[in-house]
Formats: C-alpha cells, structure tokens, sequence
C-alpha cells in the first residue's frame, strides 16, 4: 500500500474515534452518573468528585479528555496553522483532565490542589479554540484540494457544528436579561453542545476528505481500497 494511504486512513480513523470518544463519553458520564448519584451535577468536572472513593465517573472524565487532547496533539493539521491550534486545543484539554476544578457544594469527596484555579480558564479557552478549529477547518490547504461541491458540504458541516457548539450558550440569554435565572446544569449544556458539535465537525471533514478522495482516486486510476498507483496517472496524492 502507499504510504500517502496509510496516512489518509490513520488519519481519517483518528478523527472519527476522536468524534466518537466525544459523544460516547459525555453521553456515559451522564447517564452513569445518573444511575449512581441519581441526579445530573452542574457540569461534566464536578463528576471528578462525585465518588467516595474516586471510581468510574472520575475515570471516564479523566480519560476522555486524555484521549482527545493525545489525539489532537498528535494530529497533523492540513497546514501549520490549523496544526497549532489543534495542538493548543489537545493542550488545554490535558490541562483541564489534570488540573481538577475547585471544590464547591456539589462536591462528594474534594481535595484542593495548589494549581486547581488554571480549570475554569483552561476549560473556557478549549471551548473557544476549538470553535476556532472548526471555523479555519484546514484554511486553503484543505480547500484548495477540494471542488466546489466538495467545499459546500464543508461549509454546511461546519456551520451546523458552530450552530450546534454555541446553540448551549442560548439558555445563557433569559439570564442575561433578567426574565430567568441561569438553569443550574447551564455550565453542562454548554459542554455537552461543545463536544457534539466539535465531534460533529470532524466527522462532517472525514466524510468530506473521503469523498474528495473517492474522487482524487478515480482521477488517478488508483482504487482507493488498495492503495495501488497505477503507472499512467499519479495527479495528486490522496488527502491525510
């Protein structure tokens, strides 16, 4: 198989378990946590504490960020810019997994650790950043490889992941203008909608790369199931 393969489909495999650890992640926590605690806490950090002794919900957080953040770190982003930001993003979801809120009310069992205050703004800036991600989605290197149609259905999958990434933000505006108080799980709303909508976007971009590279395949005589250049068309290189 060609090596330009191999790294299209380690590619477009990283995204989609990333998008899918995401959804499958958020979902577990929550409902697990109802089960266990029978009641949904204000937000998915406040599950680092909710054990005595820490157990599975404190696991499936901690891991879920861990994951995510390793694969965006080790993620190659279709230009240098795309690639800092993911980095920066996979580094501020480290810190969020390895830096625990601090206490409050909700908490079971909590402990005070001396860098505990680098949470919140850590956790603010990943959802920030990976909105930014997902408006750049690759800049021109990724678009220029993509035709027209190609490009409309990215612009589509990212518009419905910012929509779906700061729709949360929406049950902030009664708030806001004093007709009612913030729902206590708002916090929560926020970064579920943030993590589906960024799962949204990188599954929208696999199948957006999968289909220009349908194409570029075809244009080369190349099946892209088996990776074999033929030796009359090599135009261009399948996407990662």
């Amino acid at each position: 198989m060609d090596t330009q393969f191999y790294l299209h489909w380690t590619y477009r495999q990283l995204r989609l378990a990333a998008a899918t650890v995401l959804v499958v992640g958020t979902v577990a926590i929550v409902l697990i946590g109802w089960f266990k605690l029978g009641r949904i806490l204000p937000t998915l950090s406040h599950y680092y504490f909710s054990e005595d002794p820490a157990g599975l919900l404190r696991t499936l957080f901690t891991g879920m960020l861990i994951f995510v953040g390793g694969v965006m770190i080790c993620y190659r982003g279709f230009d240098d810019r795309d690639n800092n930001v993911l980095n920066l993003a996979g580094g501020l979801a480290l810190a969020v997994a390895f830096f625990p809120k601090q206490c409050d009310r909700f908490d079971i069992k909590c402990t005070e650790y001396s860098l505990s205050f680098l949470h919140m703004p850590a956790a603010v800036l990943l959802f920030f950043v990976a909105a930014y991600a997902v408006w750049y989605c690759g800049g021109k290197a990724l678009s220029d490889r993509l035709n027209e149609r190609e490009k409309t259905h990215l612009t589509r999958w990212k518009t419905a992941s910012l929509l779906c990434m700061f729709s949360g933000v929406s049950f902030y505006v009664p708030h806001l203008f004093g007709i009612a108080p913030a729902p206590l799980t708002v916090a929560l709303i926020v970064e579920m909608t943030g993590f589906f909508g960024f799962s949204f976007f990188w599954m929208g971009t696999s199948h957006v790369v999968f289909r220009a590279n349908q194409r570029i395949a075809k244009a080369n005589g190349t099946p892209e199931d088996t990776g074999r250049l033929t030796p009359r068309a090599k135009i261009e290189p399948l996407i990662p």
